[in-house]
């Protein structure tokens, strides 16, 4: 028997147990005092959107290319912009809101140039991966720079969204080389 991966499988599965996290961040907000609640919607925003590109993104052959292209990877990278922003509400920061926003608006017009008017998937794989990557990597700053932030905590959020971005540059360069 051979085994086979199908990626539309896997992101719908990461599609559902995001939305769990969701739902379950939403109900442990309520017993939260008011200041973290700002920070704890930003951060349960991006982790909905974030199954939603999963689901648009599986789509890929059944939807026009516009909504799977365009509206997935423009979720996926309002996700991680969410993510940062909510790291820096959480630790009190100067926001840089406009940063990540440019960065999505950049990721949706790649994603409308090189996924529907001239398709270039290695191109525009890369180019997304590469932005995607510079707003995880955003969150990650935040994590090491907040003043107060120690714990172990820390250091596996740090972890998750460092890898995550690794492996986002690693997509960048392997489409670079074929």
């Amino acid at each position: 028997m051979t085994w086979t991966f199908d990626i539309r499988s896997a992101l719908l599965m990461g599609a559902l147990l995001t939305v769990v996290v969701g739902g379950i961040l939403m109900l442990a907000s309520r017993s939260l005092p008011a200041s973290y609640r700002s920070s704890l919607r930003w951060w349960v925003a991006a982790t909905l959107m974030l199954p939603a590109s999963f689901v648009m993104l599986s789509l890929r052959d059944v939807a026009p290319a516009w909504f799977v292209i365009v509206l997935g990877n423009g979720l996926m990278a309002s996700s991680f912009a969410c993510y940062a922003i909510a790291l820096e509400e959480f630790n009190g920061l100067v926001r840089r809101h406009l940063y990540l926003w440019l960065t999505v608006a950049a990721v949706a017009v790649i994603s409308f140039w090189l996924g529907v008017l001239q398709p270039n998937l290695p191109l525009r794989l890369a180019l997304v991966a590469m932005l995607s990557a510079a707003l995880l990597g955003r969150s990650v700053w935040i994590i090491y720079r907040a003043p107060g932030s120690s714990g172990q905590m820390r250091h596996i959020a740090g972890a998750v969204l460092s890898l995550s971005a690794a492996i986002l540059l690693y997509r960048a360069g392997t489409m670079f080389l074929e």
